[in-house]
């Protein structure tokens, strides 16, 4: 009997620390990002991959504030024209992006952000829109999302983001 309550004990405190820990105000930390093009997007950009820093705040209301910024670059794809095949530019961008999550449960949250993507070629820029959905589970952060940028060529893609929040 002791062994059962022994262990009934030791297993509360756990789960009192993993609570605990999911119940930060503030989290930052490290994140790496995967983007599949979608729509005209497609058909002249490869598969995007990026890092950066991310951070958020929790609100009342079950809300939080969060940003980050980084780096992501898509390569470009040959594009069959009627001159011939023509290879079009890659996109290397620093988006920077800041936003609101609603956390309707603990562990899950739903996420807008907004923000700028600065492009590393010519100075241009294009504004971004991105919702998404994620889990947060022992500072590991899981996040799905489409992302939409405001530009000449229209860049949209879907994206996976794992990250870490310290």
């Amino acid at each position: 009997m002791r062994v059962v309550v022994s262990a009934a004990t030791v297993s509360l405190l756990l789960c009192a620390g993993v609570v605990k820990a999911q119940l930060k105000g503030f989290g930052f930390g490290p994140y790496v990002e995967r983007g599949w093009p979608a729509g005209n997007s497609s058909t002249t950009l490869k598969t995007g991959l990026g890092a950066g820093f991310s951070a958020d705040i929790k609100l009342p209301a079950k809300l939080g504030l969060t940003g980050s910024v980084g780096f992501l670059h898509f390569g470009g794809r040959d594009v069959n024209t009627e001159n011939g095949v023509v290879k079009s530019p890659a996109v290397n961008a620093f988006p920077l992006r800041a936003g609101l999550k609603f956390r309707p449960i603990p562990l899950l949250y739903f996420k807008m952000e907004a923000g700028t993507a600065k492009y590393t070629r010519g100075g241009e820029s294009a504004f971004i829109l991105s919702p998404g959905i994620g889990i947060r589970v022992l500072g590991i952060d899981l996040q799905g999302k489409y992302e939409r940028w405001y530009d000449a060529p229209g860049t949209r893609f879907w994206g996976i983001r794992a990250g870490l929040n310290l």
